[in-house]
């Protein structure tokens, strides 16, 4: 399938897919910086 109709589905089958890793996933969701961070490798 080509065509902005399956880009627009497939856009909202991958949005469901992770919305539901994040609702189901047992890590912690935030993190904390406590230290000075930046540059590139941040």
């Amino acid at each position: 399938m080509v065509g902005a109709e399956a880009e627009h589905s497939g856009i909202i089958r991958a949005s469901a897919e992770l919305l539901e890793a994040m609702a189901t996933a047992k890590v912690p969701k935030i993190v904390l910086t406590l230290n000075h961070a930046s540059g590139a490798g941040y």
